[in-house]
């Protein structure tokens, strides 16, 4: 019997853990996107709107023109106090238009 119990609780621990997840821009709630002045950067702030999580990190592929963003959110730690974030984020010369997560929503473009 005691071992039917620990496999469960196992199971059911396993079951429970976030794995990291990629935001869309519908899950980011107050989401800015600010040039910096005098900089080939941008300034992303907001809230992840996923309740229990934070981001943790963001990866960067370019594609062509296109810099696409993946902002990673993970489960808050215990020492985390809010789902609040501010990246930086440097621009190629040629990168003409940034989106955003896995459908590639347009957060920012060189001409518009």
């Amino acid at each position: 019997m005691r071992k039917i119990t620990i496999i469960s609780a196992s199971v059911f621990l396993a079951s429970c853990n976030v794995s990291d997840k990629t935001l869309e821009n519908n899950a980011i709630g107050n989401f800015k996107v600010e040039t910096i002045a005098g900089t080939d950067s941008l300034k992303l702030s907001g809230l992840c709107m996923h309740s229990n999580m934070v981001v943790k990190g963001m990866d960067e592929v370019l594609l062509g023109d296109t810099l696409v963003l993946k902002l990673k959110a993970t489960a808050l730690q215990k020492d985390e106090k809010s789902g609040s974030f501010n990246l930086r984020v440097k621009l190629q010369p040629h990168t003409n238009v940034v989106v955003l997560g896995n459908k590639h929503y347009e957060i920012w473009n060189r001409f518009k």
